[in-house]
C-alpha cells in the first residue's frame, strides 16, 4: 500500500518545513552559531548511539573513506549551518523555506559539471525557471522594509545560498561514497565531521561569554532540531526510499517549502506579497520538472544524494 510511504515523506518533508520557524524561534535567545553548534552535536550523539546499538556486522568505512566521509561533512554540514543560520537570522522563515530549491539547482549544476551527467531539456527548464524564483524572491527582500525578525533579507537570502552551494558540493563530490555505505552510517560520519566546526564554536561561546541558561522554548527548539529535524527525519527518509523508490522522495519534496512558507506566514507574520507568490510559483514548478525527470535507478540516486546532507534540509535549518 503506498499511502503509507508517501505519508511518511511528506510527513517528514512537513517536519523539515517547520524546522525553518522553529530555529528562528530558538534564535530568540540563541545565537545563531552556537544554536547550529547545539543541534548537530547534540544529532552527531544521538545518531552513534542508534549506530552502535543496531547490527553490529554493518560494513563500516575503511579509515581513508571515514577521514573522507568526515571532511564532507565539516564542509558540507559545517559550512552549510554556519551560512545557513547566520542567513536564517536575517531573513524570514519563508524565504529560507523557499530558498531549499538552490539545493536542486547547486546540485544538478555540479553534477552537470563535475560528473558525467547530462543536462536534459526538462532540467534545463526546470533550472531556468528555478532561477527565476530565486532571483524574484532575492529582489522582493530588497524592497521590503526591515524589520527586528528579519533586518536585512537580502544578505539573508545570500547567505543561505551560498550554505547550500557547499552543501550541495558536499553532495556531488561525496556520491561514490554515500553510495558505498549504508545511509546512517553515512549521516553518522557526516555530522560527526561537522563537529570540528561545532565543539569549538560551543568552546567559544562558553568560556568568552557569560553561560546564559536558554528558556524552555529554546532549549525546546533545540531538541526539536537535533532529534526530530536531524536524526528522525532521515532515518524515516532513507527508509522509506529503500523500499519504495526515488519518485515518491521526489514528489514529496514539494511539502518542505510549502510547509515552512506556510508556518512562516501564519505563526511569525512573514508579509505574504506579490514577490514571495511569484518566487513560492517558480520553486514548486522547478522541484515538480525535477521529480518527472527522475526515473529508475539513477532516479534513486539523485534523489537520495540531493538530500543527504543535513541537512536537509537541510538538510534543513
Amino acid at each position: 500500500m503506498r499511502l503509507l510511504p508517501i505519508g511518511l515523506l511528506v510527513a517528514a518533508n512537513a517536519l523539515w518545513g517547520s524546522s525553518y520557524v522553529v530555529a528562528k524561534v530558538a534564535m530568540d535567545a540563541i545565537p545563531p552559531p552556537l544554536l547550529a553548534a547545539m543541534r548537530f552535536t547534540l544529532a552527531a550523539v544521538a545518531l552513534w548511539l542508534i549506530l552502535l546499538t543496531l547490527d553490529k556486522t554493518r560494513k563500516f568505512p575503511s579509515p581513508a573513506d571515514a577521514f573522507r566521509l568526515l571532511g564532507l561533512g565539516a564542509v558540507g554540514i559545517g559550512a552549510n549551518g554556519l551560512l545557513g543560520y547566520w542567513g536564517v537570522s536575517l531573513t524570514t522563515a519563508t524565504d529560507a523555506a523557499l530558498l531549499i530549491v538552490g539545493e536542486v539547482l547547486f546540485t544538478t549544476a555540479l553534477s552537470v559539471l563535475l560528473t558525467s551527467d547530462r543536462l536534459t531539456p526538462l532540467r534545463g527548464i526546470g533550472l531556468l525557471i528555478g532561477v527565476a524564483g530565486i532571483v524574484v524572491l532575492v529582489l522582493g527582500g530588497a524592497t521590503a522594509p526591515a524589520t527586528s525578525a528579519a533586518p536585512n533579507r537580502v544578505l539573508g537570502d545570500l547567505l543561505i545560498l551560498a550554505g547550500l552551494a557547499f552543501e550541495s558540493a558536499h553532495t556531488v563530490l561525496g556520491t561514490r561514497l554515500t553510495q558505498r555505505y549504508d545511509p546512517l552510517t553515512v549521516l553518522t560520519l557526516t555530522v560527526t565531521g561537522s563537529c570540528m566546526l561545532w565543539l569549538p564554536t560551543i568552546g567559544l561561546y562558553a568560556f568568552g561569554h557569560t553561560p546564559r541558561m536558554p528558556g524552555a522554548t529554546a532549549v525546546a527548539g533545540v531538541l526539536y532540531l537535533a532529534l526530530v529535524a536531524s536524526v528522525a527525519c532521515y532515518l524515516v527518509w532513507f527508509s522509506v526510499l529503500q523500499r519504495s523508490g526515488a519518485t515518491l522522495g521526489a514528489l514529496s519534496l514539494l511539502a518542505q517549502p510549502v510547509v515552512g512558507a506556510a508556518l512562516g506566514i501564519m505563526l511569525l507574520g512573514d508579509a505574504l506579497t506579490g514577490t514571495t507568490l511569484i518566487g513560492g510559483a517558480c520553486v514548486l514548478a522547478c522541484l515538480i520538472l525535477a521529480s518527472i525527470r527522475q526515473s529508475g535507478a539513477g532516479a534513486a540516486n539523485g534523489c537520495r544524494n540531493v538530500n543527504a546532507a543535513g541537512v536537509g534540509p537541510s538538510r534543513r535549518s
